[in-house]
C-alpha cells in the first residue's frame, strides 16, 4: 500500500449528493379480484408419511386461497411456511380475546393439547399475505407443519441426523403439498368439498416460496431437494419450475447442507429488532449467492433489512413480541400490551407483495421490483412506519456486473494486485465485519475492509498503475458497493451516521469529474440489533453491523465527454466528518440497472 501526503485541497471537492428518483409503487394495495377471494382447508388423515420422514405421523394441512371470477385459470403458485413455535399455548384467564402464552408441546406429538390449553395454528397466521396475493391472482398456500415437526428436534425430541432443526423435513412437507395441487389439477386426486372444477387450475411452471424463520431455509431447499439428482419429486410433480423464493427472519445452515437458489429471484427479509434469530443469520444467503458469477438466467437479489420489526409479529398467531426492545437508536414497530402489529405485518406486506408480483408468474410487474433498488425510495406507507436497509444487485451474470473489488488479496492489494492508496491517518485492514463483541455477522464468503480515518484525507482502489492502464467505464450504467458504519468504534464517537464523498480517477491520478456524497443515497447510521427477552444475551451477542449497498448512477459524477473511458481507480473522500470507521465490500461497476430520472 502507499501512502500520500494530503496535498490534494479538500475543500475543493465540494461534490454532489444523488438523490433516489421517483417512489417504489405500493405493493399493499389489494388487486382486482378484490372481494372475489375465496379460502378453503384440507386436511387429510394423519399418518407417517415416508417422504416426509418415517418414524411420527405428519399431516397433509393446509389453507388455500383463491381468485374466484369465472375467467381465472392456469393461476401461479405461491406457498407461504410458518416457522417454528410450539403447538398449545393458554389464554390469560382463560379469555380468548387475550393474549395466548405459548407454553406447551405436546400436540407435536399426540394430536391434542393437555385440558385448559388451545392449539396454536400457525399456519393461519399469514391470511393477510394470502389474501392480498389471491386478489392479484395468485393461488397462496399455507401449509400447517404442528404434528411430528414444530417444538420438535434440535438435540431433543424428534431430531434426525444432519437434520437437527427439521428444516429438510418442513421442505418434504411442502413438497407434499406441491404434490397434491398437482394431483388436483391434473385430475390425479379428488378434490376436497366444496372445491370442485380445479383441472388446470394451477400453473406448476410458475411457483414461489415464502419462508419465516425455519420456513426460510426450509424453503430454499425445498429448491434444492426437487433438483437434486433422481430426486422422486421430479416425478411427483413434473415440470415444477421455482420463479422466486423469499426469507422472512430466517435461519441458516441449520441442517447437514447449506442450502442456496442460485438462478432464481430471491429476497432476505430481515427484522431488524429480531429477538429470535437475533444475530440476522438471514443475510447470510444473499452473502454467498451475491458471489456467484455463473447464473442463467440471470435473477436479481436482494436484501431488506426493517428497522424495528419483531420476529413473531411477522405471524399474527404468535402474540407476543420475542424482543423487550431495539438497539441502535432504532424505535420498535409495536407495543408492548399488542397481541398483533399491524406496522410489523405492513411493512412485511409491503416486501413479499413486490418480491412475489415481481418474481413469480408468467405474466409480472418488474416495477415491483423498485422496492429493493436503493436508488428508488420506498413506498410513503413503508417509510411512516420505519427505515429500510437494502442491498440489492439486478443481475449477477458476467456481461452485467464487473467486480472491481472484493478484497480477496492480501492487505494493501486491489483486486488487480495494484497497491491501494491510504493519505496520513486513514488505515486499511481487510477481513469479515465484525461487531464490537467480536461476533461476525456475514457469511465467511464475503471478505471487507475496515476504513477507518483519524483525519481528513482519502482511501484510492485501483485497477491499473497510475500511467499504465484504465477501464472503459462508459459502458457501464452504475458503480455500486455494499458499505456500512463500524460498530462502536471511537473513531465514529460523535456522530450517528457516516458520510463521505467517492470519486472516480483517471490514469494521471486526477478526480474524473465531480465526486458524488453517499449521504445522498444511503444513510450508513449505527448498527443496531434487539434485546430479547433474556437481556444478557443481547449484551453478550451485541448489535448487528451489515451491510448495505450504495449505487452511484455514472451520469452522477458529471463527467465531460469521454472522461469515463479512462478510469483506474476509485477513490473514498473523507472530508465531511473529521474521524469516522466503516466497513466496505463488493465495489462493482453494473450495465444492467434500473437508474431513475434524477
Amino acid at each position: 500500500m502507499l501512502n500520500k501526503a494530503a496535498s490534494f485541497l479538500l475543500v475543493l471537492l465540494v461534490g454532489v449528493g444523488v438523490v433516489v428518483g421517483g417512489e417504489a409503487p405500493d405493493a399493499t394495495v389489494l388487486g382486482p379480484y378484490e372481494g372475489h377471494v375465496r379460502t378453503l382447508i384440507y386436511k387429510y388423515p394423519t399418518e407417517i408419511r415416508e417422504e416426509v420422514r418415517d418414524d411420527i405421523p405428519t399431516d397433509l394441512w393446509g389453507k388455500l386461497y383463491l381468485p374466484v371470477l369465472h375467467n381465472v385459470s392456469s393461476l401461479p403458485i405461491v406457498v407461504v411456511l410458518h416457522g417454528n413455535h410450539v403447538t398449545c399455548g393458554r389464554y390469560i384467564l382463560s379469555d380468548e380475546n387475550t393474549t395466548s402464552f405459548d407454553v406447551n408441546n405436546e400436540y407435536a406429538l399426540t394430536g391434542t393439547c393437555p385440558e385448559g390449553l388451545h392449539v396454536i395454528q400457525s399456519y393461519l397466521g399469514y391470511d393477510y399475505i394470502g389474501y392480498n396475493l389471491a386478489s392479484w391472482g395468485y393461488a397462496v398456500v399455507t401449509p400447517n407443519v404442528n404434528r411430528g415437526v414444530n417444538g420438535l428436534g434440535r438435540q431433543g425430541e424428534g431430531a434426525l441426523a444432519g437434520d437437527g432443526s427439521l428444516n429438510l423435513v418442513r421442505a418434504r412437507v411442502v413438497l407434499r403439498h406441491l404434490q397434491l395441487l398437482h394431483e388436483w389439477s391434473a385430475g390425479l386426486a379428488d378434490t376436497p368439498t366444496p372445491l370442485t372444477s380445479v383441472r388446470g387450475l394451477f400453473d406448476l411452471a410458475h411457483i414461489g416460496l415464502v419462508g419465516h424463520s425455519r420456513g426460510g431455509e426450509a424453503m430454499r431447499a425445498v429448491v434444492g431437494l426437487y433438483h437434486q439428482q433422481n430426486s422422486p419429486w421430479q416425478s411427483l410433480i413434473p415440470g415444477a419450475n421455482f420463479d422466486g423464493v423469499m426469507d422472512l427472519a430466517s435461519v441458516d445452515t441449520q441442517t447437514r447442507w447449506t442450502w442456496d437458489v442460485p438462478s432464481v429471484k430471491y429476497v432476505a427479509l430481515i427484522a431488524g429488532c429480531d429477538g429470535d434469530v437475533s444475530t440476522l443469520d438471514g443475510i447470510k444467503p444473499f452473502d454467498r449467492m451475491n458471489s456467484y458469477r455463473w447464473e442463467k438466467p440471470d435473477q436479481f437479489k436482494a436484501v431488506y433489512i426493517a428497522d424495528g420489526l419483531n420476529h413473531n409479529y411477522l405471524n399474527t398467531r404468535w402474540e407476543s413480541p420475542d424482543a423487550w426492545a431495539c438497539r441502535g437508536g432504532v424505535d420498535k414497530v409495536w407495543e408492548k400490551t399488542d397481541r398483533q402489529s399491524d406496522d410489523c405485518r405492513h411493512v412485511a406486506l409491503s416486501a413479499v407483495g413486490a418480491f412475489v408480483r415481481a418474481a413469480v408468474g408468467a405474466v409480472l410487474a418488474p416495477e415491483m421490483e423498485r422496492n429493493f433498488n436503493p436508488l428508488y425510495e420506498l413506498p410513503a406507507s413503508v417509510r411512516n412506519v420505519t427505515t429500510v436497509e437494502r442491498s440489492y444487485t439486478p443481475s449477477l451474470g458476467v456481461r452485467d456486473v464487473w467486480e472491481a473489488e472484493s478484497y480477496i488479496q492480501r492487505d494493501g492489494m486491489s483486486q488487480q494486485l495494484i497497491p491501494i492508496v491510504l493519505t496520513p491517518g486513514v488505515t486499511s485492514a481487510y477481513g469479515r465485519v465484525v461487531n464490537a463483541q467480536g461476533h461476525f455477522r456475514h457469511d465467511e464468503i464475503l471478505r471487507s475492509n475496515l476504513v477507518r480515518w483519524e483525519q481528513q484525507g482519502y482511501y484510492q482502489d485501483n485497477w491499473a498503475e497510475p500511467g499504465q492502464g484504465n477501464v472503459n467505464a462508459s459502458r457501464y450504467a452504475v458503480l455500486s458497493f455494499r458499505a456500512c458504519r463500524a460498530d462502536a468504534d471511537p473513531l465514529n464517537a460523535g456522530t450517528d451516521s457516516s458520510d463521505f464523498h467517492v470519486a472516480l480517477v483517471n490514469p494521471s491520478d486526477e478526480v474524473v469529474g465531480t465526486p458524488v456524497r453517499i449521504s445522498g443515497t444511503a444513510r450508513l447510521d449505527d448498527p443496531t440489533g434487539s434485546v430479547a427477552l433474556i437481556p444478557i444475551a443481547s449484551l453478550l451477542l451485541g448489535r448487528n453491523p451489515a451491510l448495505q449497498s450504495v449505487p452511484i448512477p455514472l451520469s452522477a459524477f458529471r463527467t465531460s465527454p469521454g472522461q469515463l473511458d479512462y478510469v483506474s481507480g476509485i477513490r473514498f473522500i473523507f472530508d465531511v466528518q473529521p474521524t469516522g470507521a466503516i466497513w466496505l465490500a463488493n465495489i462493482r461497476f453494473h450495465t444492467t440497472y434500473d437508474v431513475p430520472e434524477l
